[in-house]
């Protein structure tokens, strides 16, 4: 119910006030401070009612209403991936994606959601995705979808999708299609497979080959986050869950030799699909009843997206828990960021994995950094900063409202569209609430409003800042093997430097502990001048908090200094090599690998 929460492991102590304790990961110092309850109280307090309300559903769902853990991992076999990063990017990528609306034979049973078919009632309740979920409305999250890519990568990818008329009913239930937590999600597949030979056989697409990306958006809601975390229990353990499934996913189903799903008379193959449900949002119970929670589907769409780009997942694929926070894309707490609405724009590493960006190497030696927001016009200026030839820093500057007009959004709703414009975060639109919004959001001005932040009691705005991303190809290299890139969360391949000094994202707290809705990443995680942190000097040395040391622990002899204060143009100073070591010229060399 606040509009901001600070970042920094709280403890509700006496006298109003926080007692806040940090812990360095890698020494194991305990430091503490103390901040003033009253600096983040939100500006306009709620009704009693509001009150209430938030906190039942937070009780309820134990702090986790924002931070979604996602059930399992979002694609099924880790060699879809790319192995490498893509080559730069000078001209568009055109996406032509097919999607079919799909739904089961009728039933009564309570153990999914929804009996099997779509939800084509005209609603009226003011809620995310209402119906009707009829072709309009996936066409209408399919125009988020390409906004979002149009956007985050500058114009390099263009997304097309035609959403067939015909509704297909399979002759199975949806429990038929849901496959068992553990061992194989061929179910799954089987969904695809069977949902792309019906639509072959009524004769629905002539050429399957003017399409590259194909999307069954089935009825239901998605098994795709953690409802036994949230509530002890499943109470739809037969809904299906959300995955992309690439050419080796498919042959991890049907064997090696398998070339996709034969349409066309045998002349084309289907290589990949993704499985998406109508809605994400589910009633929850309650000890007074049932409590509506709800989730947008466009955050989860934009990933699958991301999957079949060639993206890993970012978070920790063993646990669930997140491994970048609300820093990128392709993590459960960004896909659901703004209760999945609007996730932030993908990670620097990510769009330099898709070939979107061309770092700027920095060579030994002092150098002023310029660092305008990456979501300006006309191209990202993202820093790289080599440790070795595999292990580097990638910097960039993230605002949530770099254009300075405030969060302008487009929906659709009941037929008609509207526009709104919100000039900060408030009562009825933030992270915790969005009860100002209605329908489907097809478009937003700022994608990154869905980073941390938010407003304070005093009116400071916290938008933003300069990210560090400590990158290690070598963990990369094997974490792609397994699907997990971070799935250690002592040494990721892809990990914020966090600059509150307190490694909390990946973290598990108690709700009200200390530390709690901190472990999506908050605000004090930018660099910047006059953030809060106690122990932020506003360096990144070898012996700050964080520190700039290798994942081995060696000394990086890496500076990143004078952070200018938040803003959509910053600046800084970056010092690499020092007076006992300086790189070679022309170091690191690339080996073509």
């Amino acid at each position: 119910m606040f509009s901001f929460v600070h970042p920094l492991r709280p403890q509700i102590a006496a006298g109003g006030c926080i007692e806040s304790r940090i812990n360095d990961r890698s020494t194991g110092l305990t430091l503490f401070a103390t901040i003033s309850l009253f600096n983040i109280l939100p500006p306009t307090i709620p009704s009693n009612m509001t009150l209430l309300k938030y906190a039942l559903v937070s009780v309820l769902l134990s702090g986790s209403v924002i931070a979604q853990r996602l059930d399992h991992s979002t694609t099924v076999s880790p060699a879809d991936a790319l192995p490498a990063p893509r080559t730069y990017r000078t001209a568009a990528d055109t996406i032509d994606i097919l999607a079919v609306m799909v739904q089961f034979q009728q039933d009564n049973s309570t153990l999914t959601s929804g009996d099997g078919r779509f939800d084509l009632t005209q609603g009226t309740d003011p809620i995310i995705d209402a119906p009707p979920h009829n072709r309009q409305y996936f066409l209408d999250h399919s125009t988020f979808v390409a906004n979002y890519y149009r956007k985050a990568s500058k114009g390099k990818v263009v997304v097309r999708t035609t959403v067939l008329d015909s509704i297909i009913t399979l002759s199975g239930t949806m429990q038929d299609y849901s496959p068992p937590r553990t061992g194989s999600s061929i179910a799954v597949g089987n969904l695809a497979r069977d949902a792309w030979q019906r639509v072959d056989a009524g004769g629905l697409v002539p050429d399957f080959s003017r399409y590259e990306c194909f999307v069954v958006f089935h009825a239901g809601t998605g098994r795709d986050i953690d409802l036994v975390g949230i509530l002890g229990y499943d109470p739809t353990p037969y809904d299906i869950p959300s995955l992309y499934i690439g050419l080796n996913g498919f042959r991890q189903y049907y064997g090696n030799t398998y070339q996709g799903i034969s349409v066309n008379g045998g002349a084309f193959h289907i290589t990949n699909s993704i499985v998406m449900p109508e809605t994400e949002n589910r009633s929850l119970p309650t000890a007074t009843g049932t409590a509506l929670l709800e989730l947008s589907i466009n955050g989860l769409l934009c990933a699958s997206v991301g999957n079949f780009l060639g993206l890993p997942d970012l978070f920790d694929t063993n646990t669930g828990r997140s491994g970048i926070g609300r820093f990128g894309l392709m993590d459960g707490q960004a896909i659901f960021s703004f209760k999945g609405v609007f996730p932030p724009e993908p990670s620097a590493w990510e769009k330099y994995w898709l070939g979107w960006i061309e770092p700027i190497m920095l060579q030994a030696g002092e150098h002023t950094i310029s660092l305008p927001a990456v979501s300006l016009l006309p191209a990202d200026t993202v820093y790289r900063v080599p440790i070795s030839a595999q292990e580097y820093y990638l910097v960039e500057n993230r605002n949530r409202d770099a254009g300075r007009n405030g969060q302008r959004i487009t929906s659709t709703f009941r037929g008609g569209s509207r526009v709104q414009t919100f000039p900060r975060d408030t009562t009825g639109f933030n992270a915790f609430e969005l009860d100002s919004l209605a329908g489907v959001v097809t478009d937003v001005e700022d994608l990154d409003w869905s980073l941390p932040g938010g407003v304070n009691s005093d009116g400071t705005f916290f938008d933003g800042g300069v990210l560090i991303w400590h990158i290690d190809e070598a963990v990369i290299a094997q974490g792609l093997q397994t699907n997990g890139v971070n799935g250690n969360p002592l040494r990721r391949g892809v990990d914020v430097e966090e600059a509150d000094g307190s490694q909390d994202i990946g973290q598990s707290y108690e709700f009200l502990s200390p530390g709690s809705g901190s472990e999506e990443g908050t605000a004090l995680d930018f660099w910047y001048l006059g953030n809060g942190s106690p122990v932020n000097r506003n360096r990144f040395t070898p012996t700050s908090y964080p520190d700039s040391r290798s994942n081995s622990g060696a000394n990086s002899h890496i500076t990143i200094s004078e952070f200018s204060a938040r803003g959509s143009h910053m600046t800084a100073k970056v010092k690499v090599g020092d007076d006992v070591v300086k790189l070679l010229p022309g170091f690191p060399k690339s080996t073509g690998q």
